[in-house]
């Protein structure tokens, strides 16, 4: 038996108190002066540069829908966006899709400025408090094929430990498995599982969590995967839409368990 992340209880959380400190991450005057915000962890993603040792463990937050909090009607925005967190040691990283690429919205109060699809803050400065939870359970660890074919046809909830190296950067990803194929003839597994993040993106000044982009996960082996990762994609026309297009492969170790 060993200790593995539960993401269906872990989670990330976030607190405005307006009278504490003003919000630099919101696009509308708040109608309450605090709120408390959590949303589960889809994934871990720890990062390392090999030549600083410099490091980042990044928790990706589940997506939902912009929203006025606190209102009695019209809750959803109009100019409405996909919205999760990325939550790394020191930087919060907000990261808006709307139904085009590119677009923004602008920042409250006004006159700070647009609001950008990936907009990056410092955790003590944005916020009056901001974490992540993660809470460990039980697991068996699943050390072939058929392990992993069985404890899914049981109806046991399945995580993945896997490293890789990606664009310079050494990577641990922690992640739940929420979809996969088993077949029980052949003793044959295949996971497709996300939104997941992966060192995709350039580094810029905000480090290594910049380097994070959306993608799913496909594998079939302990020694191999392949990711599809979102980016900017031509939808005809001239606009461009964020979509998961980008085909990256990489050799992986990776671990399966099967939570108790």
């Amino acid at each position: 038996m060993v200790r593995v992340i539960d993401h269906a209880a872990s989670c990330v959380q976030w607190r405005v108190d307006m009278l504490k400190k003003p919000p630099t991450t919101v696009s509308h005057k708040p109608p309450r002066t605090l709120n408390n915000a959590r949303t589960p962890i889809d994934c871990i993603l720890e990062l390392t540069d090999p030549v600083t040792g410099e490091s980042d463990r990044l928790s990706l937050g589940a997506p939902c829908k912009t929203e006025y909090v606190g209102v009695a009607t019209d809750m959803w925005m109009q100019q409405n966006a996909d919205m999760l967190p990325i939550l790394g040691d020191a930087t919060f990283l907000q990261v808006k899709t709307y139904q085009a690429a590119g677009m923004g919205i602008p920042l409250w109060p006004p006159g700070s400025g647009i609001q950008p699809e990936r907009m990056f803050a410092n955790r003590k400065e944005a916020f009056d408090d901001v974490f992540a939870r993660w809470v460990e359970a039980d697991a068996d660890q699943l050390l072939t094929p058929k392990d992993i074919v069985e404890a899914t046809l049981e109806g046991r909830r399945l995580a993945v430990h896997a490293t890789f190296e990606l664009n310079g950067a050494k990577a641990r990803l922690d992640l739940p498995v929420k979809c996969i194929n088993v077949n029980e003839r052949d003793w044959e597994y295949q996971i497709d599982s996300g939104p997941i993040i992966v060192p995709f993106e350039p580094r810029k000044d905000a480090g290594l969590i910049s380097m994070a982009q959306l993608a799913f996960v496909a594998s079939n082996r302990f020694d191999y995967a392949e990711f599809l990762v979102r980016m900017p994609t031509e939808a005809g026309g001239g606009i461009l839409v964020h979509h998961y297009t980008a085909v990256v492969k990489v050799d992986w170790q990776a671990e399966y368990f099967a939570l108790r």
